[in-house]
């Protein structure tokens, strides 16, 4: 067998290992793969963000944002 042969051999063994492999990966799964979530299912999954909590988050966020810029304009040279 050329060298050419032996990499094409190579190269379609690998390919079908791939493809068993994704096949048997798929076929366990086949009842948990969901390709849409509809609008209820997505309210019992996701968690609740409380508005307390995100305002807190936007508050840091700003915080954050304006010691930030604070040190840039110590840091820029004086005009």
């Amino acid at each position: 067998m050329t060298r050419k042969g032996r990499r094409l051999t190579l190269i379609a063994s690998a390919v079908g290992v791939l493809c068993v492999a994704a096949g048997l990966v798929l076929f366990a799964m086949r009842d948990n793969i969901v390709f849409f979530y509809g609008p209820s299912e997505l309210a019992d999954k996701a968690p609740a963000l409380k508005v307390q909590e995100v305002r807190d988050k936007l508050a840091e966020a700003r915080a954050q944002q304006q010691a930030v810029q604070g040190a840039m304009t110590m840091l820029s040279p004086a005009e």
